[in-house]
């Protein structure tokens, strides 16, 4: 049995925080009203530490 906690967003800034990653893009209608199939975007890169940062806002936005 592996431990998925391995793969936590807090492991992986602990072990290496600078790697980069290339974060999901969610694909809404042009008015971001409905999420659709059909995007087009470019392609973007960031750190572990700043994606956790952005999942943590993110989370906390949810809370309110």
């Amino acid at each position: 049995m592996s431990d998925l906690g391995l793969f936590s967003t807090k492991t992986l800034v602990e072990a290496n925080p600078e790697h980069l990653v290339e974060p999901t893009d969610e694909n809404w209608d042009m008015t971001g009203s409905r999420k659709m199939w059909r995007f087009e975007s470019s392609r973007s890169h960031t750190t572990i530490a700043r994606y956790a940062q952005y999942q943590a806002s993110s989370f906390q936005e949810s809370l309110r």
